[in-house]
């Protein structure tokens, strides 16, 4: 996926993530596993935030596998650039009901990718400062459908 054209897409809707999400699957779980509790978690988000007619959550996020810890092919987890509201809820609550919401899918084991706690707890839910960085971030296993899935966005 051409990066440059999918910032200015977002750009154009007013798509301005101000959080990139790292959500991990259980060892096992493939692209299409994490890809259906990635859904799941959105929309008992959005349910949970805004109520079933209210504002959307705007997103956009892949499913990828592979990572140092597992075999190729395996450990589904998906990055997710969202944009996470502060006139609706307070960030550390935003961080509180994705981390309890993914973990509570049958796929949903961990926040990140990384063995440290303390560094997992500072990494899976991380700032954006530069938009383009973070989709390309997102897209880089594009070109390799073994490793990557577009799972979708909504803004």
């Amino acid at each position: 996926m051409d990066t440059t054209s999918i910032t200015t897409q977002m750009r154009c809707n007013d798509f301005l993530p101000n959080r990139l999400v790292t959500l991990l699957g259980r060892p096992y779980a493939t692209l299409e596993d994490v890809r259906d509790a990635y859904t799941h978690t959105i929309n008992v988000l959005q349910r949970k935030i805004y109520g079933r007619y209210g504002q959307k959550i705007k997103h956009m996020a892949v499913a990828e596998t592979g990572h140092k810890h597992f075999d190729y092919g395996k450990g589904a987890h998906i990055h997710a650039l969202i944009y996470c509201d502060k006139d609706w809820l307070e960030m550390d609550k935003w961080k509180t009901a994705i981390k309890t919401t993914w973990i509570g899918t049958d796929t949903g084991t961990g926040i990140s990718l990384v063995d440290d706690m303390t560094i997992a707890e500072e990494t899976w839910f991380k700032d954006v400062y530069d938009t383009a960085g973070a989709v390309g971030y997102c897209f880089k296993n594009s070109n390799d459908a073994d490793k990557y899935e577009y799972v979708g966005m909504r803004y």
